[in-house]
């Protein structure tokens, strides 16, 4: 996975001085102050630059607000990047912009740089040499495009549950007509944070059945840990492999026993594609995870557009306000159904209800990572409402991310997954 590095302490640069990142999975980025006033740029690894002096406002532009994506000076592509990043490409071109709608970004080659027709000629060597070490690689998902979203049915269901001390969650899943099909076979698997573990359940599901599933029992029923994780449901056949059958839909509501609140979401639907090209697939296919994929759940960019003031939400201790983060990945040949842990780095901006910029920062998480709101935005979170956006580069074949955000005022519980940013 390419990605960029990010410095172990903020590092202040000054125009003329530069940060040179540390290697992060065979990939060095180093950061360049283009210009912005002494002082005003931290190198982790996107920089700000709001209101620049006259002097510097040729240099940082002068509407300048924030840097992103600084210039790729330096690189090394390691065989496991390879096989990883047939769309990696995309990260490495010369300038790297991200246009959020939630703040404006804007740059500008300082005097002295390399002109245009130098990044040209570097990025032509640079994407024939990729071009060359990536060919005949790359052969899992390279046609399957990700969903920006979860859809609302499918052929897999992924359900976020929490079964720690204090909290229980329910299970709802349905199965909708399609054919006159009759019944069908599903099978649940719930697994850890880490999804190195799970347990499973086989349930049989009428035509326009729903059924509830109480987590939080299987604790004792089926030995369940005390933990949060993912619950993923899919149809299978009579030999207990996963099929391409889009029937699937549900929901999920987690309980706060110690704030008495509680919150809710539906299953983030999938449904199978063939890998060869990306196209749909016929009704009881086996889903091999090799010829026959589920789709991959990689949104660029998420908005928690508003929580509330962090100081008169349930405390920390409490989980009053929690920032839940779920990666994990499809394991190739492996029958369609095992995942394994993945990681995502994110960048995360946030601003006061009022516009004051609370903090821009870069956090990598894997599995499912949980932080409290402050933890995760600052201190100056508290004392007023707010939002975050969420932006990300990684685009690694097969993985897939969500991001849920859960309040709790009083006995007054609201959660959600955190919906696309699409502008």
């Amino acid at each position: 996975m390419l990605r960029p590095s990010v410095p172990d302490a903020a590092v202040t640069c000054h125009y003329g001085e530069s940060y040179v990142g540390g290697s992060n999975d065979g990939a060095t980025f180093c950061t360049d102050d283009y210009a912005c006033p002494e002082g005003a740029c931290v190198a982790v690894p996107h920089k700000i630059c709001d209101a620049p002096p006259d002097a510097h406002r040729e240099r940082c532009g002068p509407e300048a607000h924030g840097l992103m994506g600084d210039r790729l000076t330096s690189f090394r592509v390691t065989d496991r990047d390879a096989r990883r990043a047939s769309k990696t490409l995309t990260l490495i071109l010369g300038r790297l912009y991200i246009h959020e709608a939630a703040f404006a970004v804007t740059r500008r080659t300082p005097p002295g740089s390399r002109g245009d027709g130098d990044d040209m000629r570097r990025l032509a060597a640079l994407g024939g040499a990729l071009v060359l070490m990536l060919g005949g690689v790359i052969t899992t998902h390279a046609d399957v495009a990700p969903l920006a979203q979860p859809e609302s049915v499918g052929a897999q269901l992924i359900f976020y549950y929490d079964t720690r001390e204090g909290f229980t969650t329910f299970a709802n899943i349905s199965q909708l007509e399609i054919d006159d099909r009759g019944p069908v076979t599903v099978q649940i698997d719930f697994w850890g944070p880490t999804f190195e573990t799970k347990i499973s359940q086989t349930i049989t599901l009428g035509v326009r059945e729903q059924r509830v599933i109480d987590v939080g029992a299987l604790k004792a029923t089926n030995g369940l840990g005390a933990q949060q994780g993912i619950a993923i449901a899919s149809v299978i056949n009579e030999f207990s492999n996963p099929i391409a059958l889009p029937v699937l839909t549900g929901s999920f509501t987690v309980a706060n026993l110690a704030t008495g609140s509680a919150w809710g979401a539906p299953a983030a639907a999938r449904s199978a594609r063939v890998a060869a090209d990306g196209s749909a697939v016929s009704f009881d296919m086996v889903v091999d995870g090799t010829s026959i994929v589920y789709q991959s759940i990689q949104a660029p960019r998420l908005i928690l557009a508003n929580y509330y003031d962090p100081q008169t939400l349930a405390p920390a201790s409490a989980n009053g306000r929690q920032v839940i983060f779920i990666n994990f990945k499809n394991a190739a040949g492996s029958g369609g159904s095992p995942i394994t842990s993945a990681s995502t780095a994110w960048g995360v901006r946030a601003v006061r209800a009022d516009g004051q910029l609370i903090s821009d920062t870069v956090i990598t998480v894997s599995g499912v990572t949980e932080f409290d709101l402050v933890s995760l935005i600052g201190d100056g979170a508290n004392g007023a409402a707010g939002g975050v956006s969420f932006f990300t580069l990684d685009q690694d074949l097969g993985e897939s991310r969500l991001v849920f955000f859960a309040q709790s005022l009083g006995t007054f519980g609201t959660g959600y997954l955190l919906p696309l940013l699409n502008r």
